[in-house]
């Protein structure tokens, strides 16, 4: 049974039927606000991520320990990430895993002058409970305190995820965490998860990056005079007078004609994955931007690391089947034997997309791996009730 928020635990009592009625309010409120605001896909607000002073301070003292020393090296540039998947009591309504291992791809190759690229950390953790699916922020991240992974950044994927204050219901795409180091974690949207680059923008924020158009530090003007103070204290990013499709076009180009306190007119970049943007304009991030969660990598998420030996699969839990993999490293084929049946064999990537799988269920598996390029997998082997797991190189 789902505990119940301090509110609730006030006014009623712990019973199913009253945790049901609340939430049976609570879409109705949604439902009210979308028939009266006739809310579509594209009027979610992008991003409930806005920095205190308490992520300032934290930022700006990480930022600063660069110089003094730094605690990881460009060769550590892998992120674990662990996927939560949360669907309805009856599995249904989760995104599909390749879905989000195609985006966590995409995030790959945008994070890549960061010095960053993610690693899925063990296996995906499914929660099926209609308590979840209409996600409320805040208030629900109950269950991640229950299920984060230490030391990892947690990213949940919802069926719909809002705010509610007062009577008043707000859709959002997303929302994460600058800087606070027990709550490694960022919530999205599954329509808005799949659109490649809501989760390059939440996970930007974990990484200490401000929206381009922010004021929370002041406004920042477009001469650029104020820009390491003001805005997103970036100045190779332009002032921003927060976008929004209605004045981006289809081709990406910026059609407002807002201007700032002194009357300048705005010329903000429509591509960048922190701005309101259109969601398939945003592809770029500023030499800045990179550097800025480099050292923010480097100095203050240092802490981040896979417990596991292998970033995917299950820990090998048994030595009861005897198995050999042969030859490894392997150019072309790659044969899985075992003294007991093989009900299945899977091959991963290195961010944990799986590639390869066969459910021939035998003692010999031989997988064809002359399509892929040189480099580190991981192969999982389902044998009876155990998994076997392991790194496998291609040369």
């Amino acid at each position: 049974m789902r505990k119940p928020t301090l509110h609730t635990r006030i006014k009623f009592s712990y019973s199913d039927q009253i945790i049901n009625m609340k939430k049976f309010n609570l879409v109705l409120i949604i439902l009210l606000s979308l028939s009266c605001n006739l809310f579509a896909q594209n009027s979610y607000v992008e991003c409930e991520t806005e920095p205190s002073q308490s992520d300032f301070d934290n930022i700006h003292r990480a930022l600063d320990q660069l110089n003094a020393g730094q605690y990881k090296t460009a060769a550590d540039s892998n992120v674990p990430v662990k996927f939560h998947i949360i669907a309805s009591s009856n599995g249904t309504g989760g995104i599909d895993s390749i879905d989000a291992f195609n985006e966590l791809d995409i995030c790959n190759t945008r994070y890549l002058g960061a010095g960053i690229q993610f690693v899925h950390c063990g296996n995906i953790d499914y929660v099926n409970s209609n308590n979840y699916t209409d996600f409320e922020k805040y208030v629900d991240e109950t269950i991640c305190d229950a299920n984060d992974a230490l030391n990892v950044l947690n990213i949940y994927f919802v069926q719909d995820l809002y705010r509610v204050s007062g009577t008043d219901t707000t859709r959002l795409c997303g929302y994460a965490y600058l800087s606070d180091v027990t709550k490694n974690r960022l919530i999205v949207t599954n329509s808005c998860a799949q659109n490649s680059s809501t989760l390059a923008h939440e996970i930007g924020h974990y990484f200490s990056l401000l929206h381009t158009h922010s004021t929370s530090a002041g406004d920042e003007l477009v001469d650029g005079s104020n820009c390491a103070t003001a805005g997103d204290e970036l100045c190779d990013t332009p002032a921003d007078p927060r976008l929004s499709t209605s004045v981006v076009d289809a081709a990406c180009n910026y059609t407002g004609t807002a201007t700032d306190a002194n009357n300048q007119a705005y010329a903000p970049n429509a591509r960048n994955i922190l701005s309101y943007s259109r969601k398939n304009c945003r592809d770029y991030f500023s030499p800045q931007q990179l550097q800025r969660m480099n050292n923010y990598w480097l100095t203050y998420r240092n802490y981040l690391a896979c417990p596991a030996v292998a970033p995917v699969g299950v820990q090998d839990l048994t030595k009861k089947a005897q198995i050999s993999i042969f030859p490894n490293p392997a150019q072309e084929f790659v044969t899985f034997k075992s003294d007991r049946e093989i009900t299945k064999a899977s091959l991963y990537s290195l961010t944990g997309k799986l590639l390869l799988s066969d459910n021939n269920k035998s003692q010999e598996i031989n997988m064809n791996l002359s399509k892929f390029s040189a480099g580190i997998y991981f192969y999982e082997l389902q044998i009876g009730n155990e998994k076997r797991n392991g790194k496998l190189i291609k040369d």
